[in-house]
């Protein structure tokens, strides 16, 4: 089996270039609807910068997670949590602010880092819903079914904007590819070594933290295995949501460091895209902003 890996990327402003910016703006009379123009490919690299401010909070033992009925329970927004006295205990919202609470600190180490590529320590996600174009190919063919089933499990979850599949790559704002080795190790930035069976990259805006592009890359059969194959899809569709890094902490995650094989997203994984998608965690913030957050809503 072979590890996989996943990389994101940072869009932000050039300062030295600011003065320039400035003056083009006032002859342009305003910048593009999508924000290239402002935004204009200018990267930064490097490693997470910010692993420390979360490697102080201990890893605590993780509670069991309500099922997916619970977790895919009707309300997307919430108020704070109530007494619990005023809650029933098989109350589906409580279930959820229940184990909310007691996995932040696995939730906030695969939210806020990146296994690979650049980071900030902050929430980045979707706010419109995902465009995604599957470019044709034998692997994109057979695989359509599944590829569908796993964007109808991301879409029945609470509060994400959703996936829906376009006809046309110009119409796309994110986009899957099935690639041969050569072409991973060019995406990967490692010619020499194994190429990983999938990646995923992510583009966001530096001001405010909305991704607004995504690609995708899963290792075609011919060089892979049908179970790595399905794996990948799994893995990189879900980390497409804005959930970057990967842990050791729960080996029956669809974001678990070692080797693995799943296909399909354990209750832990649900519950890590809707607390990602609730409207009190936004675009931008720190740690200490979510855990504040998470006091008022989870209790």
């Amino acid at each position: 089996m072979i590890k996989k890996r996943s990389m994101s990327r940072r869009l932000s402003y050039l300062f030295g270039l600011l003065p320039l910016f400035l003056f083009s703006l006032l002859l342009s009379g305003g910048c593009a609807g999508n924000g290239t123009d402002v935004f204009s490919g200018a990267t930064l690299s490097g490693d997470y910068a910010h692993s420390s401010l979360l490697s102080e909070t201990p890893s605590a033992a993780f509670s069991p997670i309500p099922s997916s009925k619970d977790i895919l329970s009707p309300a997307s927004g919430f108020t704070p949590a109530p007494d619990a006295s005023e809650a029933p205990s098989d109350d589906p919202e409580n279930a959820f602010r229940k184990a909310a609470r007691e996995n932040l600190s696995y939730y906030c180490d695969i939210a806020l880092k990146s296994e690979f590529g650049d980071s900030d320590g902050k929430i980045h996600k979707w706010e419109d819903k995902i465009r995604l174009y599957v470019h044709p190919s034998a692997d994109a063919e057979k695989y359509s079914g599944f590829i569908m089933e796993h964007i109808e499990v991301l879409n029945a979850i609470p509060g994400f904007p959703g996936i829906e599949i376009t006809g046309t790559e110009e119409e796309a704002s994110a986009e899957l590819s099935f690639v041969d080795s050569g072409e991973m190790r060019k995406r990967s930035g490692d010619a020499a070594g194994s190429p990983p069976c999938g990646l995923v990259f992510l583009s966001w805006y530096g001001s405010d933290c909305r991704i607004f592009s995504g690609e995708i890359f899963i290792l075609n059969e011919a060089e892979s295995a049908p179970e790595d194959v399905r794996h990948s899809i799994v893995e990189e569709l879900t980390q497409l949501t804005g959930l970057l890094n990967d842990s050791y902490a729960r080996p029956d995650s669809i974001f678990f460091q070692g080797q693995s094989r799943q296909d399909s997203l354990a209750d832990i994984d649900i519950l890590l895209v809707r607390m990602h998608y609730i409207v009190e965690f936004s675009c931008g913030m720190s740690y200490d902003e979510v855990c504040d957050a998470a006091k008022r809503i989870f209790g």
